[in-house]
C-alpha cells in the first residue's frame, strides 16, 4: 500500500479522535455548567427567606415624620418617595438620602387640602382622601430614558389619574378609597356618617371614530351596621368591595353596579375584635384580615353556582403578631402578604402554603412599609422618621 495512503489515513484518525475527544469533552462541561446553573436557581427555594438592612436614609430638614402617610421604593431599589399629609411627594434618593425633587398634589378644586387617608394598590398607585371627603388617585412613576452615552437616566414624575370632589347633597365621608382600571376610569368608594356606602364609578365609552365621552353613574348602600367600619379594600376592577367593623365583621359588597349595589355576605370573622386592616392577594380574590389583638386570616369569597349564593368563608388562618395590625401590603410576584402590626414588626406570610416566612424589625419600629414592582425589595419608615 502506498505510505503517503497510510499517512493520510492516520493523520485524519488523529483529527478525528482530537475532534471527537474535544466535542465529548466540551459536552459534558455544558451538562456540567447547565446542572449547576439549575442548582444555583432551585437551592435557595429551599433555605430559609432572608433579608438585610441595605439602606438607612435619614430624611432632610424640612420633611416631618410624622406627617408622612405613605412611603414607596423604586422597582430597582434606588429610589424612595414619601407622601406628605399635605398633599406632598417628596422623592429621595436612597444613597445620600437627599431630595431629588417635590411634586405637589392638590385636591380636586385645585386647592391645597391634608390628606386624611392613603391606600396604596398595583403599580404604586395611591388613593387619597381629603378633608373635605373628596377623593385622587395619583401614581408615583419612575420613567426611564438614556442620554447619548447610553446612561441610564430615571425621572421622578406624579400622575393625577382621576379625581373626585364630594358628593352633593350627602352625609360627611367617614373613610375612603379610589379604585381605577386603565381605560374604563375610577371606582369611588366613600363611608359616610349615616352609615351608607356611597358609590361612584366613571363610565368611559368611545366610538367607531374614536371620540370618548365620560360620564358618572353613582349610588348607595344601607349596610345595616351597628358598628362603625374600620377598614376599606376594593378591587382594581371596581366590581367588589370588602369592609370590616369594629365589632368584627366582615362585609363583602357588589359594586359593579353603583346604583344596584348589594350586600353578598356578612360575617363575624374575628371574634369581636375590630378589624383594622384589609387587603387583597395578588388577583384580588383572597382578603385578608387583620384586626386589633395582631390576629391575620385569609378569606374567600364563593359563590354556589345551582343557587347563585354568595358566602364568605375563612380558608388560610396565618401566624398572628403581638399587637394590632396596621397595615397590609401584596407581593406583586406571589400569593404572599406583608403586614405591619402597632409594635413596629413586620411580616411576610405566603398564603397558598400558610408558611410564615420571614420577620423583619427596625430599632425604631416601623410605622410606615411598602413593597417594591419587583418584590425584592421593602421600604419602611421607623417611629423616628
Amino acid at each position: 500500500m502506498d505510505p503517503r495512503l497510510i499517512r493520510r489515513v492516520r493523520l485524519w484518525d488523529r483529527l478525528a479522535t482530537i475532534v471527537i475527544t474535544g466535542g465529548g469533552l466540551f459536552t459534558i462541561i455544558c451538562v456540567i455548567g447547565i446542572l449547576l446553573l439549575i442548582m444555583e436557581v432551585a437551592v435557595p427555594l429551599f433555605l430559609p427567606p432572608s433579608a438585610g438592612l441595605d439602606e438607612t436614609v435619614i430624611p432632610p430638614a424640612g420633611i416631618h415624620p410624622q406627617e408622612s402617610i405613605a412611603v414607596g421604593l423604586g422597582e430597582y431599589n434606588d429610589n424612595a418617595y414619601l407622601i406628605q399629609r399635605n398633599g406632598s411627594v417628596v422623592f429621595l434618593d436612597v444613597d445620600t438620602g437627599s431630595i431629588v425633587t417635590t411634586h405637589q398634589v392638590l385636591r380636586p378644586d385645585g386647592k391645597a387640602g391634608l390628606v386624611r387617608h392613603s391606600d396604596s394598590f398595583g403599580r404604586l398607585i395611591h388613593s387619597l382622601m381629603w378633608s373635605d371627603g373628596s377623593l385622587s388617585l395619583v401614581q408615583v412613576q419612575f420613567p426611564v430614558s438614556f442620554d447619548q452615552g447610553a446612561n441610564r437616566i430615571i425621572g421622578h414624575e406624579v400622575a393625577v389619574l382621576g379625581e373626585s370632589p364630594p358628593p352633593a347633597g350627602v352625609p360627611k365621608t367617614l373613610l375612603g378609597i379610589a379604585r381605577y382600571q386603565q381605560d374604563a376610569g375610577g371606582t369611588y368608594l366613600r363611608v359616610l356618617a349615616n352609615g351608607r356606602l356611597h358609590i361612584s364609578k366613571e363610565v368611559i365609552k368611545r366610538n367607531i371614530f374614536g371620540v370618548v365621552t365620560k360620564s358618572e353613574v353613582s349610588g348607595s348602600l344601607d349596610l345595616g351596621l351597628n358598628s362603625p367600619v374600620t377598614a376599606l379594600v376594593a378591587d382594581e376592577n371596581g366590581k367588589k368591595a370588602y369592609l370590616g367593623t369594629a365589632d368584627g365583621h366582615l362585609l363583602w359588597v357588589d359594586i359593579e353596579d353603583p346604583a344596584a349595589a348589594r350586600l353578598l355576605d356578612n360575617v363575624e370573622a374575628t371574634n369581636g375584635a375590630t378589624i383594622t386592616a384589609l387587603g387583597l392577594l395578588l388577583g384580588d380574590f383572597t382578603v385578608v384580615v387583620g384586626d386589633a389583638q395582631g390576629g391575620l386570616a385569609g378569606w374567600f369569597p364563593l359563590v354556589d353556582p345551582a343557587d347563585t349564593s354568595a358566602s364568605l368563608e375563612l380558608i388560610h388562618p396565618l401566624q398572628p403578631h403581638q399587637s394590632a395590625i396596621v397595615a397590609l401590603a401584596p407581593s406583586l410576584r406571589s400569593k404572599t402578604m406583608a403586614s405591619l402590626a402597632a409594635d413596629g414588626s413586620l411580616q411576610f406570610n405566603q398564603l397558598t402554603t400558610e408558611r410564615h416566612l420571614l420577620n423583619l424589625e427596625a430599632d425604631g419600629g416601623l410605622r410606615l412599609m411598602s413593597i417594591n414592582l419587583r418584590a425584592n425589595g421593602v421600604a419602611g419608615m421607623d417611629q423616628d422618621g
